[in-house]
């Protein structure tokens, strides 16, 4: 059978559970807050493609994504790149491990060959999830212009080359 129930309707085994569940998805919450401010401030009076506010790409990345774990992964994906904050920073903020190898993977380095980049990324599941919703939206974003620059055609190639690299499959959206 079932365990037995208390007063409260629950036994104290699963409302304890509950309560260790509750906590550590508050701190997770309160990781992806912290994450999104920070990615807010770096990326304050930056212009993205269309001469958007450049915190728009991350939001858009972190809302593809599925769990807390991937959206602060993504929210904080650029700040590095931006070279206003590295991943000690990160780490003396308090974010795990996790986040930040994933942010440190997903920050490409100075004169580093694109396609090196990309192995890199190639080595933890959460680099590569939200590398893919990246690529998704840098190739959207670019695609929808009216006239495609030579440049634009060069890095529409270069996303399709690495998303097929780390899925397998063709970038078709």
């Amino acid at each position: 059978g079932r365990p037995p129930i208390s007063k409260q309707g629950v036994s104290s085994g699963a409302s304890d559970l509950y309560k260790r569940q509750n906590y550590y998805c508050k701190q997770i919450m309160k990781k992806l807050n912290k994450a999104i401010k920070i990615a807010a401030e770096i990326h304050t009076g930056s212009k993205g493609g269309k001469r958007e506010p450049a915190i728009m790409h991350p939001i858009r990345v972190m809302i593809k994504m599925d769990d807390q774990l991937s959206r602060t992964g993504a929210i904080l994906h650029d700040v590095v790149e931006t070279g206003k904050m590295t991943v000690n920073d990160l780490i003396n903020l308090g974010f795990s491990d996790k986040i930040c190898h994933a942010v440190d993977l997903l920050s490409r380095r100075k004169r580093e060959k694109y396609d090196h980049y990309i192995k890199r990324v190639k080595t933890k599941k959460l680099a590569i999830k939200v590398k893919i919703a990246d690529l998704e939206d840098n190739y959207l974003e670019r695609k929808s212009k009216n006239k495609l620059s030579k440049l634009d055609k060069s890095k529409i190639k270069k996303y399709k080359r690495a998303y097929k690299n780390l899925t397998g499959k063709k970038l078709t959206l």
